[in-house]
């Protein structure tokens, strides 16, 4: 089966989580999940990537505690954010 020219040039994908606490988050995904986290972005920290051999999530604090509570697209709760990045 021949690829097609997405399949031949895609790399990589990762979802963006939106999150109610970005350090916590963080160290949730790097000490009990096992992800390597080299940067947080930010003043206030409010994004990071998350990345493994295999994955990459990004992790993008919500404008407010609740934003991760509720079920909303990313683009409702932060204009401009991508649910998935290619």
């Amino acid at each position: 089966m021949m690829k097609t020219e997405i399949e031949k040039n895609m790399v990589s994908g990762a979802a963006v989580l939106i999150v109610s606490d970005i350090q916590n988050s963080v160290m949730f995904y790097r000490d009990h999940l096992g992800f390597q986290i080299d940067q947080i972005w930010g003043e206030p920290p409010g994004f990071a990537i998350a990345e493994t051999p295999s994955a990459s999530v990004m992790l993008k604090q919500g404008v407010n505690p609740d934003d991760a509570k509720t079920s909303l697209p990313n683009a409702q709760r932060i204009g401009g954010v991508w649910d998935v990045y290619f």
